[in-house]
This record gives structure tokens, C-alpha cells and sequence, in this order.
């Protein structure tokens, strides 16, 4: 008997990443899944490389994203797409299992009541880049979040996916989570897929956050959310200046988004966890300790760029914080970026 699987959208902003989207797409019209069926909406943030030209390649439907930033492309991408479920991913992240998007769709088919899915961890890659192996390790891409508890994905120094009190059911093939208000962790990227019908396309405006959409639903009653046991691969940065430039965007725009009122998801960031993690950084000392703590779980020398990743955090967020008490928020420019293997 014939299967039969619903619409799914593959949700993506791009800019300039033509260098890395080509394996990304190539991840995603390999799964053992009918292609016709599956269809790439692709917001384009006036790319000058060949980042379009290789989106079409893969059929994928491509619009144009004049506000630049990658929440304003998944807005655009979302009022654009068809599927009854939406797949929100990266240029940089790749699915290699072959039947892993069925794996994720799994328990939302089990389940009506459950609104999303997304893998548990980040996959580990010994060919991949330092810092790469780090955030897979760590389950996070930025330091600061693993001392305030509020991440995702199985970290190895602490060996749980988050610190949150996130109440959850383990089941054979993934952890059934209940969310409710202010229990909401960072949902909504890397890998997430979410049913279409928690998108209100009239009311999506030019900006679209990864957690917003979870965090109203969970602000009105529970929800069932599930973390299935599989990985994605997030290759997330090569350099360090890569990196430091990823932090101030992201600080950058945290601060303008909060000051203008645009976002409606509780971090839940604890104050207790950020003053430990200044502390932490600035002594060094202790951060070089988790260093050899986690070298000890899993012996790569990545573990070792974390003091410098947390001193680097430290120092952009901290004096992106005062510039922007001098002369205000702004975001940051995607003027010149290029997303690199």
C-alpha cells in the first residue's frame, strides 16, 4: 500500500550562502520522501553571489526578503508557503538521515494535539570546523545561554537538553514535552517543524520569531511539543571572527526588537545564570575547567575554545550593551555578509 504524507514547507532565509546552501538542499531532495510533496520557500535577502541560482536548481520557490534580517525572510516565507507543516531551516544545517524528516513529522501524525517537533541534538561532525564541534557538543551556539539554562538541545557538559522545569514523558523514539506559560524553551529553529495551522497568515507581520508563535500558544493553555532522537547538523561558524560577528548581530538585534516591543516570547533568562557566567569569564579559571570537564565525556580539543568563546561573548554583548545606552538600538547591518562553509 502506497504511503501517503502530507505538504511540507521547508521554511529558509538566505543570504549570500551559495558556497554552503548547495549540500544543505541537497540533504533535503535526498529524503526518502515524495519530492512532490515537499515543497523549499526560500526568502532571499538581495543576494549577490549565486545563492538564487542555486536555490531554483532545486526547484525551490524563491522571494524576495527587502527587510534583510533572517525573522523578516521567515515572514515572507511562511505567508508564501502551501504545506500543512512547516520545516524551518538554515543554510547551515544539514538533515543527512534519509528518512529523518519522517522521523520528526512521526509523532505530530501520532498526535494532532501536538503542535511541533525538532531534533534533540546537534549532530557531531569530527570533519567539521572547531567552533562547529563545539555548539554541537554543547548543544547551544552561544556560551552565555548554557550558564542561564535556557537552551535545547542535549549538552554533554551538563548532559540534559535544558535547565528549564520543562515537564516531559521519554518515550522510545522522542520526549514528549508539556509547555505551558513561562515554561517555554528556545524552540522554533534549527530543524523545528510545526504545524501551519498555529500561523495565522493574516496576522503574520514583516517579522516572523522562531519562539513567538510557540510561546502565545503555551501562554494560553499547554501544549504538547515533541523532541525527537535524532540530530541536525549546525555548522555554525569556522572562525572566530565569524563567530564574534554572529554574537553582535544577535545581541544587536535582541536589544532592538526588545526596546521596540516587536517580540512577545519570555526568555526566561536567569540573572543568577548571567551574573555567573561574568564572573565565570572574567576569572577564566572556572571556564577552563568545564573545558577539561567536557574533554574528559568526549575527548576533542574543540572543548578548549570555550574560555576564549565565552571571554569573546562576554566583551561583544557587554559593549554592545553600553554603545547602545550612548547612541541607541539599531540592527545590525546585513551589509557585506556571507554565510561560508
Amino acid at each position: 500500500m502506497k504511503e501517503i504524507w502530507p505538504v511540507v514547507s521547508v521554511i529558509m532565509p538566505t543570504l549570500n550562502c551559495a558556497s554552503i546552501l548547495k549540500e544543505c538542499l541537497g540533504y533535503v531532495r535526498a529524503q526518502d520522501y515524495d519530492q512532490s510533496k515537499l515543497e523549499i520557500v526560500i526568502a532571499d535577502a538581495n543576494s549577490t553571489d549565486d545563492t538564487v541560482k542555486v536555490a531554483k536548481s532545486f526547484d525551490a520557490r524563491v522571494f524576495k526578503n527587502p527587510l534583510l534580517t533572517s525573522e523578516a525572510g521567515k515572514a515572507v516565507a511562511v505567508k508564501e508557503a502551501k504545506g500543512e507543516y512547516f520545516l524551518f531551516i538554515d543554510s547551515d544545517n544539514f538533515i543527512e538521515e534519509p528518512d529523518w524528516l519522517k522521523r520528526i513529522l512521526e509523532p505530530m501524525l501520532a498526535d494532532k494535539e501536538v503542535v511541533g517537533s525538532e531534533p534533540l541534538w546537534y549532530t557531531y561532525r569530527h570533519q567539521d570546523p572547531l567552533i562547529s564541534r563545539y555548539t554541537a557538543m554543547m548543544g547551544l551556539v552561544d556560551p552565555a545561554v548554557f550558564f542561564t539554562g535556557n537552551y535545547d538541545r542535549m549538552c554533554l557538559l551538563s548532559n540534559t537538553w535544558t535547565k528549564l522545569p520543562i515537564p516531559y514523558v521519554d518515550k522510545p523514539k522522542w520526549l514528549e514535552l508539556t509547555l505551558s506559560k513561562g515554561k517555554v524553551p528556545t524552540l522554533g529553529s534549527n530543524g523545528s517543524l510545526l504545524r501551519a495551522s498555529i500561523f495565522d497568515k493574516a496576522k503574520v507581520g514583516e517579522y516572523l520569531f522562531d519562539n513567538d508563535n510557540i510561546s502565545e500558544l503555551a501562554e494560553k493553555k499547554p501544549i504538547k511539543f515533541t523532541k525527537v532522537k535524532i540530530g541536525i547538523v549546525h555548522k555554525f561558524s569556522a572562525t572566530v571572527r565569524t563567530f564574534a560577528r554572529k554574537q553582535r548581530r544577535r545581541i544587536k538585534d535582541f536589544l532592538y526588537y526588545s526596546k521596540v516591543g516587536m517580540r512577545t516570547y519570555q526568555s526566561n533568562v536567569s540573572n543568577r545564570g548571567l551574573y555567573i557566567f561574568i564572573i565565570y569569564s572574567v576569572l577564566i579559571i572556572p571556564v577552563i575547567l568545564q573545558s577539561f570537564i567536557g574533554f574528559a565525556k568526549k575527548r576533542d580539543v574543540a572543548w578548549f575554545v570555550h574560555p576564549l568563546l565565552c571571554w569573546v561573548t562576554l566583551w561583544v554583548y557587554g559593549s554592545e550593551v553600553i554603545l547602545a545606552k550612548v547612541r541607541g538600538v539599531e540592527i545590525e547591518s546585513r551589509q557585506g555578509w556571507q554565510q561560508t562553509k
